[in-house]
């Protein structure tokens, strides 16, 4: 990344544009067709001679089918956005199968007093890495079983968050006009 950083300036490319084009095509990539690169590492990424981002070794593909597609778009809004702990934990065991109304309390409980603090942050002051942990950290005491494209795609937004703090820190993904 910091080499890409290095050439960006003195190339005179303007990467805060390239960062939120590039992020909004994995996105979409992601959350409207379900099938996404997962292993976008900045040696996965490059910069042509048009200034366009290309994405770069496929051999890594993510899938959300039908079911983790639905509860990735209604969950992680009302998560990011409304702070509702308990509609993540409900998606959470909804992604791994069924469990009773007192384990979804009790996690929703916990992804509360976990979550929440982060949450209260700004998105430029949020960090995707501890709030990922902290979710995955919840749902494992509940013996939660994220499937693994989930888990894929995690990963790959570390990748993309470590890229805005770095790249765009004053950017508000989620907040932006654009």
């Amino acid at each position: 990344l910091e080499h890409f950083i290095q050439r960006s300036r003195d190339e005179g490319i303007e990467y805060t544009s390239l960062l939120k084009k590039s992020t909004r095509a994995w996105m979409e990539s992601a959350f409207e067709h379900g099938f996404f690169h997962g292993d976008l590492h900045s040696g996965n990424i490059m910069v042509d001679s048009e200034d366009k981002v290309v994405f770069l070794d496929f051999g890594i593909m993510g899938t959300l089918d039908g079911k983790v597609l639905r509860i990735m778009r209604e969950g992680l809004p009302r998560v990011i956005l409304d702070n509702d702990a308990e509609h993540l934990a409900l998606a959470f065991f909804q992604l791994d199968g069924a469990a009773g109304d007192d384990a979804v309390d009790r996690a929703a409980k916990e992804l509360a007093d976990e979550v929440r603090p982060m949450l209260s942050r700004s998105l430029s002051e949020m960090s995707f890495a501890e709030l990922f942990a902290s979710i995955i950290r919840v749902g494992a005491r509940h013996g939660v079983r994220l499937p693994a494209d989930v888990v894929l795609l995690a990963k790959v937004m570390l990748y993309v968050d470590r890229y805005i703090k770095v790249l765009a820190p004053q950017w508000e993904m989620l907040s932006d006009p654009d």
